[in-house]
Parts: structure tokens; C-alpha cells; sequence
């Protein structure tokens, strides 16, 4: 599990930057949020080509979400997308 204060503690450990060691972990735990999110919009897209929908909306939203890590403010300030059918 990565947790950002067991980050912290290893930087102090290790005399690395606290910083540096927070954003690191935060990133890691972006991308594993986003890997869930990428699996479920797999099964989704998935599910639509076996039955013959439209996948349009899904693959829009699954690269939404690859691009996540190239958004300015990344880990730090993530605009996650919203999942299709999904309101806010």
C-alpha cells in the first residue's frame, strides 16, 4: 500500500527531499486509481462490442484517463474525466 506519510517518514529516513518523496507516492497512487478506472472502462468497451453498441463515448474516456499523468498539476491536481452515463 503507498501511503504519503509513510513517504514522508522514509525521506526523513533516507535524508531524501519530504517534497519530492510526497509527490512521488501521490503519483503512484494516481496511477493506481487510474488503472482501475482504465480496467473497468476495458470491460465496458468490452461488453459494448459484444453487443454491438456504440463504444464511442467509453474509448473517449478511456483516453481521458491515459491522460491523466500529462496534465498540468499532476499528482498534485488531477481533473479526473467522467466515466460515460456517469452524472456530476
Amino acid at each position: 500500500m503507498v501511503s504519503i506519510e509513510m513517504a514522508r517518514k522514509r525521506a526523513r529516513l533516507t535524508g531524501r527531499d519530504e517534497g519530492e518523496a510526497e509527490s512521488d507516492a501521490m503519483a503512484r497512487i494516481a496511477r493506481i486509481s487510474r488503472a482501475d478506472l482504465l480496467s473497468m472502462a476495458d470491460v465496458s468497451i468490452n461488453r459494448l462490442e459484444d453487443a454491438g453498441a456504440d463504444t464511442s463515448a467509453w474509448r473517449a474516456y478511456r483516453q481521458a484517463l491515459r491522460d491523466v499523468p500529462q496534465q498540468a498539476g499532476f499528482p498534485a491536481s488531477i481533473n479526473w474525466p467522467t466515466a460515460p452515463g456517469i452524472q456530476e
